[in-house]
């Protein structure tokens, strides 16, 4: 089993931020070995997780919000699974769960929505409850839990102490 750092933001002493492409990975989180200076996609804070097998990497940000989708089996070697998410690649700080063998892809800015997909690939949308943006989502029990979260009214910025619970359309 290993943990997987990708991309990120490096900020140094008199150098201003930049973006990274670089893939890094430990079996202990001491020690961390650099697997790939300059992956194939494009420098980004990265959306990212492991599922079938895979990393995989759910577009993302740099200057602007990133769209496209990336896996590797290795961490060396990159795909290009889709150019494009159908969930628009500025949609505001999405959540992953793995649920029934499907991954989910949670994210809310004005009304809830969630994609979920069993291939990374193709991908079905469906309505969640609440309307909050930064919510968490964790599986237990047989369900997918969506807790916490934000949301904005104006210039102010309010948080959540809402708990959903979530299964029938996954």
């Amino acid at each position: 089993m290993q943990l997987w750092l990708l991309g990120g933001y490096f900020f140094g002493e008199g150098v201003p931020g930049q973006t990274l492409n670089e893939v890094w990975n430990s079996s202990d989180g001491k020690n961390w070995s650099k697997i790939t200076a300059s992956a194939p996609w494009s420098p980004r804070c990265p959306n990212s997780l492991v599922f079938n097998s895979k990393i995989w990497i759910f577009g993302g940000k740099s200057d602007n919000w990133i769209g496209d989708i990336w896996y590797s089996a290795n961490g060396t070697s990159w795909t290009k699974a889709k150019s494009s998410t159908p969930w628009d690649g500025e949609k505001y700080k999405p959540t992953f769960a793995v649920f029934n063998g499907k991954l989910s892809v949670m994210y809310s800015v004005t009304n809830s929505t969630a994609w979920y997909s069993s291939d990374s690939v193709t991908w079905k949308e469906c309505n969640l409850p609440g309307d909050s943006q930064e919510f968490a989502a964790t599986r237990f029990n047989s369900r997918i839990w969506l807790s916490g979260g934000a949301y904005r009214s104006g210039e102010y910025h309010f948080t959540e102490n809402e708990v959903y619970s979530i299964f029938q359309n996954f």
